[in-house]
């Protein structure tokens, strides 16, 4: 669902700019966690439907919009960082999941995955945080790829930056992030080794490309960490829109939860609507993942593929992630991949059937140094 208006009411100015009394009105409505809204939703067949929704709002903006050609305007509040439930009844997830890609793009040689999971009342803490650091330091969105991006590529406001200011921001974001998330997760596939030991049926199964395939291992480790703390119900994933991966990243859901709702639910948190995928730009816990995603493709880059262990030391930016010991990461290796694949290959002649095929199978990586890769 994308950004939703509420109409207050009409005045007879199109042009309208909001009264004292109508904004403290939209921040009494932005207060309240949970609204009931009365929401447009398009389905696959093209027809407008209506449904009253569950709706949990981090942010508000009154906006002035011009009439619809009656002569008169209406003043809306804009809400971003809406997480709908269809079912009237059924309240959005405690937990909710943010993930975000690194790599997709076909000449870098490490695909990853990265999300980090919190309750949403840290969440809302985490973004009212992070706003005050980008108003204070000027900033409005935060992507990595722009922040270390060359002084020449005219990134702003982070090319005007020098490497102290730099450093300064970078570590109050880090410290949020470290503050305020419960868990984070990783994995770096090596794309060259992936594709040398992928075979078409695992493709067409169970992951399509390097990053599907992270995700899938990633799902994994999620599934073990709520069985670890016995988490149950469902929770709210939300990946970065525009991703190269969305329709495959939806296909897994839709798989998932038509082979197996109940099991999937319990294991993953996993829900038909509990997808989506929005703005990074509102939507600011995105931006945390992107900062984690930049930091394994990095350190593994620095490390695995040029013959290093991955316990070497990483720079100051990749370490600060680390200082909250709430994460797992997970580097592929060449032989890790090849005993996932050889793997599965073995248990259908075995079983007589694929792994991914049985609903007890789960793919892990192996949970020790990460092996090189060649």
């Amino acid at each position: 669902m994308d950004i939703l208006s509420l109409e207050l009411h009409k005045q007879p100015d199109s042009n309208a700019i909001p009264t004292k009394d109508q904004s403290a009105k939209a921040e009494s409505i932005a207060s309240h966690a949970v609204l009931k809204l009365r929401l447009a939703d398009t389905t696959s067949r093209g027809a407008a439907n209506q449904f009253d929704r569950s709706a949990s709002v981090r942010s508000a903006r009154l906006l002035s919009h011009p009439g619809d050609g009656d002569g008169q305007g209406c003043v809306r509040i804009k809400f971003y960082n809406i997480l709908v439930t269809t079912d009237p009844f059924q309240p959005v997830s405690d937990l909710e999941v943010y993930f975000d890609d690194s790599g997709t793009d076909a000449n870098t040689p490490v695909a990853v995955a990265a999300c980090y999971i919190a309750s949403k009342e840290q969440w809302n803490d985490f973004a009212r945080n992070w706003d005050e650091v980008a108003k204070a330091e000027g900033f409005e969105a935060f992507h990595m790829s722009e922040f270390v991006a060359k002084k020449e590529a005219g990134r702003k406001p982070f090319c005007d930056w020098d490497n102290r200011k730099k450093g300064s921001v970078y570590d109050k974001l880090a410290s949020i992030i470290n503050t305020r998330i419960r868990r984070g997760f990783a994995v770096a596939v090596p794309k060259a080794q992936f594709d040398r030991y992928v075979f078409q049926e695992f493709k067409d199964g169970y992951a399509a490309d390097h990053y599907t395939f992270a995700i899938r291992t990633i799902l994994s480790s999620i599934s073990d960490w709520r069985q670890q703390y016995e988490i149950r119900g469902p929770m709210q994933y939300v990946f970065d829109r525009g991703s190269l991966n969305e329709k495959r990243i939806e296909q897994i859901w839709k798989e998932d939860s038509r082979n197996s709702a109940a099991l999937v639910e319990r294991r993953f948190g996993m829900v038909p609507e509990g997808i989506m995928f929005q703005d990074d730009a509102f939507f600011k816990p995105l931006q945390a993942a992107d900062i984690l995603g930049w930091q394994v493709q990095n350190h593994m880059r620095r490390t695995i593929l040029i013959g290093l262990p991955t316990s070497t030391r990483g720079h100051h930016g990749h370490e600060a992630l680390w200082k909250n010991r709430s994460l797992t990461v997970s580097y592929y290796g060449t032989e890790q991949l090849e005993e996932s694949f050889s793997g599965a290959k073995a248990y259908r002649d075995k079983e007589g059937k694929w792994p991914w095929e049985d609903n007890l199978f789960r793919e892990r990586t192996i949970r020790r140094e990460g092996g090189s890769v060649y």
